[in-house]
């Protein structure tokens, strides 16, 4: 388990309890690298969730990226190599400790959420140091349309598509309303839900001119 890992996951918005349980209990199975195959029944044990409920919250996972689908090298007691699926958390760059991407170009260049570059099938570049240094990773959110789409199932899409026509989400994060009547109807009503979604520092406001359809 990697202590590293487990405090990136705490950090992430997940729209969930049971997603951000779930991405907990694969941090605390992985390496520095965010690499980690537990398996579903053991998850389903370590959690009580059901594994149905586990799959679907799976996907929303990798629909925000923050979870991967990856096949994990693995090697036996007489060296043989073989691969196990598993899951890819997308952390900064950690030392690597063994983990391998089967079906990744061996040269191609992966940016991983947070900025820190990384080599697919093989070793983090990085640059000499004479002590290691570890810098916390910062909160990630996910992309702005997997919020909006949270947002929609969390206040149902009926009321979405009413009260958010013509609305522009725009990174910041921030919500540009049409009209002051449509403006003080979404803040007084879903605030909480926005806020959930988007965080407290996310902006409400009335659309500019050029921000009109």
């Amino acid at each position: 388990m990697s202590g590293l890992v487990v405090g990136w996951a705490m950090e992430q918005t997940t729209g969930s309890p049971f997603a951000k349980l779930i991405l907990v209990k694969l941090a605390e199975h992985s390496d520095e690298q965010g690499y980690t195959h537990p398996g579903i029944p053991r998850i389903a044990r370590d959690t009580e969730i059901a594994p149905s409920t586990i799959y679907k919250h799976l996907k929303h996972l990798k629909e925000v990226e923050l979870v991967q689908s990856v096949k994990i090298m693995k090697t036996n007691k007489r060296g043989a190599r073989y691969y196990v699926r598993g899951y890819r958390l997308p952390v900064p760059e950690f030392p690597r400790r063994g983990a391998s991407v089967k079906d990744a170009p061996p040269h191609g260049k992966l940016r991983l959420r947070g900025g820190a570059p990384g080599l697919r099938g093989g070793a983090p570049s990085t640059e000499p140091s004479s002590e290691p240094s570890f810098t916390p990773p910062a909160f990630i959110a996910p992309p702005l349309k997997a919020r909006v789409e949270r947002l929609r199932e969390i206040i149902g899409h009926s009321k979405f598509d009413a009260w958010f026509q013509n609305a522009n989400f725009l990174d910041g994060p921030c919500i540009a309303l049409p009209s002051p009547a449509r403006l003080n109807w979404v803040q007084g009503k879903f605030s909480d839900a926005i806020r959930e979604v988007f965080g407290q520092a996310c902006l409400i406001r009335l659309a500019s001119a050029d921000e009109l359809p």
